[in-house]
């Protein structure tokens, strides 16, 4: 194995280590970015963006439609599920409606 150096060393491709490495590159700053996994995972880890990562995304340059997009419940709705697995027995859920005022058609 060959020894590599860097100024930054990112564990991790999720949201976090993905817009943490945008962020550096952006900023023209060293680093490498590690993840065990050979491909994405079929389920997710995070199941919530919250405000101030989407202002974040958006001064990266991404577009807020398409991470609105993203949503497979719809973007008037939120589901947190607690259950047994990803898989399993639900335990108990809770919905809600959400307005996104900050999407870029309106």
């Amino acid at each position: 194995m060959n020894e590599q150096r860097t100024q930054v060393l990112i564990v991790g491709a999720g949201p976090t280590g993905l817009t943490a490495s945008l962020l550096l590159s952006k900023l023209g700053i060293d680093h490498v970015l590690v993840e065990k996994r050979l491909s994405a995972q079929a389920a997710p880890a995070a199941h919530v963006i919250n405000r101030r990562t989407l202002e974040i995304f958006r001064q990266c340059g991404l577009s807020m439609d398409r991470i609105y997009g993203l949503d497979k419940h719809g973007s008037s709705s939120l589901v947190i599920r607690w259950g047994m697995g990803i898989t399993g027995a639900t335990i108990g859920q809770l919905t809600a409606s959400v307005t996104h005022h900050d999407s870029e058609s309106g």
